[in-house]
């Protein structure tokens, strides 16, 4: 059997969202990674379809930045993305789950079992499900897929990998919870949408994406409620935040006080949501009791999150950096230590586990 040699370099990661394209491309370091290049661009048009004249630009500036090579790896966009929990027989041979996972959606779906690509894994046990395998699978039509890579392939780079975006999460942040037998919770809060990741161990468990928890609806609603420009809903945003008492300059400002409740008001809304999805993997486990909620994504951003969303749902929450889980060089330490790029990684470890 003829072996494939490690590659060097990974492909490019790229995390795509209404407002930003984040991109990492990583290096082989022993067994793991490290990161080799980062960069990012904010999109001009937040709504807009992204073309092949804005990926164009990208690709310039990642060959100024140092980026090798053409080839990207992307999550799939969740409105593509089509997941199914299947229950398969126990005998079932692992070489065989894929095949076995494809024909299921297909019978579900009434499509043809060619017609679509799949991912799929097996769940951890549970007692109350000990006579039957349990298998998440996530798949992408070709002609989503295609729909996809078409600005891509126009813009001059090379998508050679789609991937799901809670695996990829999940990949990224191995380093902080392979070898724990606990249930933890990826939370990465992007301009479009919430992702909701939740593993046992490092293992996906549960996937759900809330469309309607993306920093474009709290930022719009900052604006109009406010009347304030987009620059100043940024500001109160992010500079701000939950971050402590406000600074003596900015304690006669009402309009930040007002702003602060906005948004405790969105993710006090988002907890509704999060809760339910918990409960699910409490119910499916109940010896595992939720231990941490990581915070990623450029929502992760924001000061202070970390503390009101812990408090309420009870748990330790930690925002998650690159420069958390693998080793990132001095000229790449500002983009490093910024959670907008911890999807990125994980995709870009796509042939192996960022650690």
């Amino acid at each position: 059997m003829k072996l494939r040699p490690a590659r060097a370099l990974s492909p490019i990661g790229v995390d795509v969202s209404a407002r930003r394209l984040a991109a990492v491309q990583l290096a082989r370091r022993g067994a793991g990674w490290r990161v080799a290049s980062a960069a990012h661009m904010d999109r001009p048009e937040p709504v807009a379809a992204l073309s092949a004249a804005e990926v164009g630009v990208f690709a310039q500036i990642l060959e100024r930045r140092g980026f090798a090579g053409r080839e990207v790896a992307l999550a799939v966009p969740c409105e593509r993305l089509r997941g199914d929990l299947l229950e398969l027989p126990v005998s079932a041979p692992d070489e065989a789950l894929g095949q076995l996972a494809r024909m299921e959606l297909a019978r579900t779906h009434k499509c043809s079992p060619d017609s679509f690509e799949i991912a799929a894994w097996t769940l951890p046990s549970a007692a109350r499900t000990a006579n039957v395998r349990q298998v998440m699978s996530a798949a992408c039509t070709h002609d989503d897929a295609e729909a996809v890579l078409e600005a891509w392939d126009g813009g001059g780079l090379q998508v050679t990998a789609l991937d799901v975006h809670a695996i990829a999460a999940a990949r990224a942040l191995a380093p902080m919870v392979r070898g724990e037998a606990a249930v933890s919770a990826i939370l990465d809060l992007t301009w479009d949408a919430a992702h909701l990741a939740i593993l046992l161990e490092d293992t996906v468990i549960y996937d759900r994406t809330l469309a309607e928890s993306g920093l474009m609806q709290v930022h719009a609603a900052l604006m109009a409620r406010l009347e304030i420009e987009a620059d100043v809903a940024d500001f109160a945003m992010f500079d701000v935040g939950f971050n402590g008492e406000l600074k003596d300059e900015w304690s006669g400002w009402p309009l930040l006080t007002d702003a602060r409740g906005i948004l405790a008001t969105h993710f006090t809304s988002m907890l509704d949501e999060l809760r339910v999805s918990i409960s699910y993997a409490q119910h499916r486990y109940p010896d595992q009791p939720l231990r941490r909620l990581f915070l990623t994504g450029w929502g992760a951003t924001i000061l202070g999150l970390e503390d009101p969303l812990g408090s309420m749902l009870g748990v330790e929450a930690k925002r998650v950096a690159p420069a958390d889980l693998l080793e990132c060089g001095r000229e790449h330490a500002e983009a490093m230590h910024n959670p907008s790029f911890t999807l990125a990684v994980g995709l870009a470890a796509i042939e192996g586990a960022a650690a």
